[in-house]
């Protein structure tokens, strides 16, 4: 039919506009009736973006919609590694993700830094979001009616590796989501939700609200989260979706790691976290029972 024809020929040539946000449902809509499968770590953005050439840039911030969407990814996961933006957001397209990560660390809006993990010795290279590079995602974001919260800065050297395993692990699960027709709609990190716990659980109490069991049990009620030996059970990662069906769902997850103990992994379970690990955590005692882990994490 033409190159005019293309994803990015309609809307270069043609003037098609194209926002995931809006879009992406539609979009799945028609792959599903035209009965293609996609491949399950692709979206249908990254999908548009297979043969880029030359690419539209936003009028207002000079960005391409791939570098958004690059901005995105790494906003809503506080730390992303370089090497994981290549596989899943890129496909494997080093050159661009380099030139992506050149324009917007040249714009002020990520910081790339290498970082040594010092219990493993283990070396990763990361990229955080600025606060010049949060502000209009949030902003954007309130705009139109989203809660998606997006983060900046580096978090402890100690932290890093696991904020990487989170980032894999929403990888692995939201290809599952995807392959069974889902549309993501929203991702939450462990410290929004214990932000948000310990908030309510905080303010003045009037008098008027029960004893604090009773109290305590209301605001993990209003969390869609569980108590266990009278403790909050706070996943790593919640990750809200719409199913085929346009059902809003959720499935909360967590990365147990190594140095998990067997009681803390079955209360995790018992409060119904789909439990993931990292392939170098199996030999852990905790995790030797393959009924406790629903996935592995490369690592």
């Amino acid at each position: 039919m033409g190159r005019q024809f293309t994803a990015t020929g309609l809307q270069e040539r043609l003037g098609v506009a194209y926002d995931p946000n809006r879009d992406d449902a539609v979009l799945r809509d028609a792959v599903t009736r035209a009965g293609f499968q996609r491949e399950a770590h692709r979206t249908p953005a990254d999908a548009l973006y297979v043969d880029r050439g030359v690419r539209t840039r936003d009028a207002a911030t000079g960005l391409s919609q791939d570098q958004e969407l690059t901005l995105t990814e790494i906003g809503k996961f506080r730390t992303v590694e370089v090497r994981d933006l290549s596989e899943h957001r890129y496909g494997g397209r080093t050159a661009h993700l380099h030139r992506d990560m050149g324009a917007l660390s040249s714009r002020g809006l990520v910081e790339r830094r290498t970082v040594w993990n010092t219990k493993s010795r283990e070396r990763f290279d990361v990229v955080v979001l600025t606060k010049r590079g949060r502000s209009p995602l949030s902003e954007a974001a309130r705009s139109h009616g989203r809660v998606q919260e997006f983060h900046a800065g580096f978090v402890k050297p100690a932290e890093v590796k696991h904020d990487l395993g989170i980032y894999r692990m929403y990888k692995a699960e939201a290809a599952k989501i995807e392959k069974d027709g889902g549309t993501i709609t929203r991702v939450t990190l462990d410290f929004e939700l214990k932000k948000k716990l310990f908030s309510d659980l905080n303010k003045p109490d009037d008098g008027s609200r029960g004893d604090a069991v009773q109290r305590k049990q209301e605001i993990a009620d209003a969390h869609d989260i569980r108590i266990v030996d009278g403790r909050f059970v706070i996943p790593d990662l919640r990750i809200e979706y719409e199913t085929e069906d346009r059902e809003p769902a959720k499935v909360d997850l967590e990365l147990a790691t190594g140095d998990y103990k067997a009681s803390q992994v079955q209360a995790k379970r018992s409060a119904g976290l789909k439990i993931y690990a990292p392939d170098s955590a199996l030999g852990s005692p905790a995790l030797k029972d393959p009924e406790l882990v629903s996935g592995l994490i490369s690592f």
